[in-house]
């Protein structure tokens, strides 16, 4: 899976440096590392396995940070796709410590605010308070879901008291989700959605 954290807890490593070292500069090196220093001397580098920035020199060389990375087993994926209905493409979702394998957007963004609510219980009550143009993610009632009436075929009844919106595109189910996580303080590693195929 992808090297992924929170932009806070990034933004919060760096801005901890830049107090003390201002005038920093940040990129990416050819390893695909987030690295930090004078430009093109690299000091120290952001370590998304640990969310810190460790230095360069004093600190593990690329061996054995690929070493502690294979030292954190991925957990088994719980593969849910029989119960997609339509199979309609392929994604994974972290949430917490569990992956679970979905085979629709309808089915990852059911899974994923689950999950999140079971993780972080109360985000979907905060989550009910957002809206988008015409839609509400998720709602108490079904009529609250939408703006104008929609065909129930639309909604879908998630196993606690919440109704969650399905007519989305994919680019509406990521926003939901990431929202979701946001609210829920989710940090990186966490919360993940991915298209695997």
């Amino acid at each position: 899976m992808a090297a992924v954290s929170s932009i806070l807890t990034i933004a919060s490593a760096l801005s901890d440096l830049a107090a003390k070292q201002p005038n920093q500069l940040v990129w990416v090196d050819a390893e695909g590392r987030l690295v930090i220093g004078p430009y093109p001397e690299a000091r120290a580098i952001y370590d998304f396995i640990y969310e810190a920035i460790t230095p360069t020199v004093a600190g593990p060389d690329a061996s054995e940070r690929a070493d502690r990375r294979e030292a954190i087993p991925e957990p088994a994926i719980i593969d849910l796709r029989a119960e997609a209905g339509r199979l309609r493409a392929t994604y994974d979702l972290r949430v917490g410590g569990k992956v679970f394998r979905v085979g629709s957007l309808k089915q990852a963004l059911i899974v994923g605010l689950e999950g999140i609510e079971d993780l972080k219980p109360g985000t979907l009550t905060k989550l009910a308070l957002e809206t988008k143009r015409s839609k509400r993610v998720v709602a108490t009632r079904r009529d609250d879901l939408y703006a104008t009436p929609h065909p129930e075929s639309h909604s879908h009844k998630m196993r606690n008291e919440y109704y969650v919106a399905t007519n989305n595109n994919e680019s509406e189910v990521r926003d939901f989700l990431n929202k979701a996580a946001e609210l829920a303080g989710l940090r990186g590693g966490e919360f993940e959605f991915r298209w695997v195929g």
